[in-house]
């Protein structure tokens, strides 16, 4: 409990230096996020993914994810600009509060906390986050992959997966691994009896 408090404490004395970033990137916005929100647009009100009206369709954008969330943003009459800045700090708060629940119970690192702090404190991971772009949504999201493959490694035999639970609580709602569930012996359903 000590050391949750300690983790609240040490992520509550990060919000002065992240206020400071996010004052100093908030007017910043990258001139790609321009095409997103004019391909979100395009899909939103004729239904043409695509940055062109007339003609064949062309994309110059790097990725889906933004597009899709600009058309949404249209849909909504929301102002693309703000609604893309909004939605990025909070990708990067949520990036933030996943990265601090998986570890945060995680009894033999005194540095667990860190993570988060890595995520809230890197200029770079504010900055995107404002930029207009779909980084924070793409690391949030590339770190839930990382987890679930952590999770697909971590061993069945000897309380594997019964140990990564108690050290990483979030970890343990995950389905068990190679498709059955641990049985006596730390053998999984189906898998061939080596004690013969």
């Amino acid at each position: 409990m000590q050391k949750l408090v300690n983790s609240r404490l040490v992520l509550t004395a990060c919000a002065p230096l992240w206020l400071f970033y996010l004052y100093l990137f908030l007017p910043y916005t990258v001139d790609d996020a321009g095409i997103y929100w004019r391909l979100g647009e395009h899909l939103s009100l004729f239904g043409r993914y695509s940055y062109n009206l007339t003609g064949a369709p062309f994309d110059p954008s790097s990725g889906t994810l933004y597009v899709l969330l600009s058309a949404a943003f249209s849909a909504l009459h929301w102002p693309p600009l703000v609604a893309s800045k909004v939605f990025g700090l909070f990708f990067m708060l949520a990036f933030a509060w996943r990265a601090w629940t998986v570890t945060k119970n995680d009894a033999a690192s005194p540095w667990s906390v860190f993570p988060a702090v890595l995520v809230l404190l890197s200029p770079y991971s504010v900055i995107h986050s404002v930029s207009g772009l779909e980084t924070p949504l793409f690391a949030w999201l590339l770190f839930e992959a990382i987890v679930l493959m952590l999770v697909k490694e971590m061993p069945v035999g000897r309380g594997g997966a019964a140990a990564g639970g108690k050290r990483y609580p979030a970890l343990a709602h995950h389905p068990p691994l190679h498709g059955g569930s641990p049985r006596a012996g730390g053998r999984p359903r189906g898998a061939p009896d080596r004690r013969r």
